[in-house]
């Protein structure tokens, strides 16, 4: 009997390594085949297989930076910035996750050219793990620095023009990046609730839609215990209603809002919307004409 016990839990435990094995071996082969025909098919499925992989905490940094440099040799960083802050963003603890950040910013500033971006991850590098190799290099310049919440909130001014009022987009796009950047590399900081809320803002002024539901869902799935989740959830339920015209989705956001915040200050006005959706103007009217009557 015990041989029999012996001879499951074995095969259980070389079936692991055997899976581990056929899954390290898909990254390679779809390094592999993406580096050969750097197709968009190929790169989608580069990317799948390192999703695949990333399966605990331990093996997220190796991932990441095979994945990264395949992408960085096809010239596809652009790219690589969003799928490493995609990683950062889903996983907030584990051992690389410095060096993968200190990875970013050299390719924000080596690659992309933008150093402000660059810059913005060190010091939050700096300010959340200060024992990181590399950061020596960066230190002298970033301790001269103002805080990351003082730079944030001085790029913001700069979106408006103080003599036409007039929206700069570009800036207004630097900001939205700013945000997330300062979110990643500092994910504790009790301004990250406050600073996606800005960047939503930016970016629906923006025009990016889809994006703004991204940012709001970050605060109040990442940040549930803040007061800001409650705004973001709410705010949520109004991009679908109000921008996407996606009532289905507006209807459920709106209900989670009012049974999650019941005492929030938006309460009352999530159940007029809520009563409302997807009325026009008129036939709302035309309601509080004849409860008048």
């Amino acid at each position: 009997m015990k041989n029999f016990f012996f001879l499951a839990i074995f095969s259980i435990l070389l079936a692991s390594c055997n899976n581990d094995s056929a899954s390290n071996e898909g990254l390679a082969s779809a390094i592999e085949t993406f580096k050969n025909e750097p197709s968009n098919e190929n790169k989608n499925a580069l990317i799948l297989a390192a999703e695949k992989e990333i399966t605990s905490s331990e093996n997220i940094g190796s991932v990441f930076n095979q994945t990264v440099g395949a992408l960085r040799e096809k010239g596809l960083s652009q790219e690589a910035v969003n799928w490493m802050s995609q990683v950062l963003k889903e996983h907030v603890v584990y051992p690389d996750r410095a060096n993968n950040l200190m990875t970013l910013a050299d390719v924000w500033e080596k690659d992309l050219k933008k150093p402000t971006q660059a810059s913005l991850i060190r010091q939050g590098v700096l300010n959340t793990y200060p024992q990181t190799e590399g950061l020596e290099t960066y230190k002298a310049g970033l301790e001269n620095v103002p805080p990351i919440d003082m730079r944030l909130r001085s790029f913001a001014k700069k979106i408006f023009s103080d003599s036409t009022a007039s929206f700069n987009k570009s800036v207004a796009r630097e900001f939205v990046m700013a945000c997330e950047n300062f979110v990643l590399s500092q994910p504790k900081d009790s301004l990250c609730p406050q600073f996606l809320i800005d960047a939503a803002t930016i970016s629906r002024n923006l025009g990016e839609k889809e994006q703004v539901i991204d940012l709001f869902q970050w605060v109040y799935m990442d940040y549930p215990n803040s007061p800001k989740a409650g705004d973001a959830k709410f705010m949520e339920a109004f991009t679908y209603d109000s921008d996407l015209k996606d009532y289905d989705r507006a209807r459920e956001s709106y209900e989670t809002f009012i049974n999650s915040y019941p005492q929030h200050p938006f309460a009352e006005s999530a159940k007029a919307m809520l009563a409302n959706l997807g009325k026009s103007d008129e036939e709302i009217l035309k309601e509080l004409e004849a409860k008048n009557q």
